[in-house]
């Protein structure tokens, strides 16, 4: 799979940044630049809208400091950054279709799902059955993309160079009866097998874990390719993405994290305990 449209911004976006602190400038400074504000070159340096190599040119000559091969290769990268990702094709939700384009960039991610299994990791049954009960009126068509979707970003988790993904299930998730008993058992049986690949670490937290109060919210962690680059949390909430980019906050939820990781079950615990129930 070509590098997204998501990530392209975000390796161009971040390396204005790194540019722009090296020679002193404030957002507003290089706002003024393109004649624009300083809220958009916060959203270009993230890598949250397509890039016009017009903007990318003024700045880069601006900032200075580069040869000529990179100056170019970033303006050429700009006029990619517009074209459509694959996950536009199935009609989403534009919300979601920002949160799929990060996703597809990422280096890694970090998941908790409180109740219901990670969406990387669902069966094509299970997914079918989530959407019929979430949307009762959606049409046999609409509930196909939804899951035809799914199945291709979980294309990340397999070839040359996967992603690498870290997910931790509630013990509410094995009692959220999706579909029919047969469609858990089987989900229960894919996660048994995924958790051999060694690039997921698939972990369950039980009630008893002393974590699961205070910490148990649904969350997403995005890390990228790029090391000035501090990732990203993302919560699904009423239909609709809400992102967390401070870096503070973000390690405050890297922590969090880490102590759901800690009070779950082990890798080898958690692999058996779903091939029982599968």
């Amino acid at each position: 799979m070509p590098p997204s449209p998501t990530a392209i911004r975000r390796r161009v976006g971040y390396r204005l940044r790194e540019l722009r602190n090296r020679v002193g400038m404030t957002t507003i400074e290089a706002a003024a630049v393109i004649g624009g504000s300083d809220a958009k070159i916060s959203r270009l340096e993230r890598g949250l809208t397509p890039l016009r190599p017009g903007d990318v040119l003024l700045l880069l000559d601006c900032y200075g400091g580069i040869e000529r091969d990179e100056r170019d290769l970033l303006v050429q990268l700009a006029g990619d950054s517009g074209r459509r990702g694959w996950w536009q094709a199935y009609e989403l939700p534009e919300w979601f279709n920002l949160y799929i384009g990060l996703e597809s960039a990422a280096s890694s991610i970090s998941n908790f799902e409180t109740l219901l299994i990670p969406g990387l990791l669902q069966t094509a049954d299970y997914t079918r059955a989530l959407v019929r009960q979430a949307q009762p009126t959606a049409t046999a068509e609409r509930v196909d993309r939804i899951v035809d979707a799914r199945l291709k970003r979980q294309g990340r988790l397999t070839g040359d160079d996967p992603i690498r993904l870290r997910a931790v299930v509630g013990e509410a998730a094995l009692h959220c009866v999706v579909g029919t008993p047969d469609v858990m058992r089987a989900q229960f049986a894919q996660l048994a097998r995924l958790s051999e690949s060694p690039n997921i670490e698939l972990r369950l937290v039980p009630f008893s874990s002393p974590a699961y109060a205070p910490y148990g919210r649904p969350v997403v962690i995005l890390d990228f390719p790029e090391p000035s680059d501090p990732g990203l949390v993302y919560f699904d909430h009423l239909g609709k993405g809400v992102y967390v980019e401070e870096e503070a906050h973000i390690a405050t939820h890297r922590q969090a994290f880490e102590m759901l990781v800690g009070g779950a079950l082990s890798t080898e615990d958690s692999a058996r305990l779903f091939a029982d129930r599968g």
